[in-house]
C-alpha cells in the first residue's frame, strides 16, 4: 500500500524544511520488513543489535529519490 514509504518521504521532507541534514530510524534485527523499507529508501544500516539506518537529507544527494 505504500504507507511506510509515504511516511518516510514526509518525514524526510519535513526534516529538510527544518534544516536537518540527517535522519535516523531504529528497529530490531528480526524486523526484516522495516529493514527492507529503510534499505530501499537509501538508509545505511549500523552493525549493532538494534539496527539504526541513517539517511542523508542534503539536497545534493540523489540516493533514494526514486523511493519517493
Amino acid at each position: 500500500r505504500g504507507i511506510g514509504r509515504r511516511l518516510l518521504a514526509a518525514m524526510f521532507e519535513h526534516g529538510k524544511t527544518l534544516g536537518c541534514r540527517h535522519s535516523w530510524v531504529a528497529t530490531e534485527k528480526h524486523n526484516k520488513p522495516a529493514r527492507r523499507l529503510y534499505e530501499v529508501a537509501g538508509g545505511v544500516e549500523s552493525p549493532d543489535d538494534i539496527v539504526m539506518s541513517e539517511f542523508d537529507l542534503a539536497p545534493s544527494r540523489s540516493q533514494g529519490e526514486e523511493f519517493q
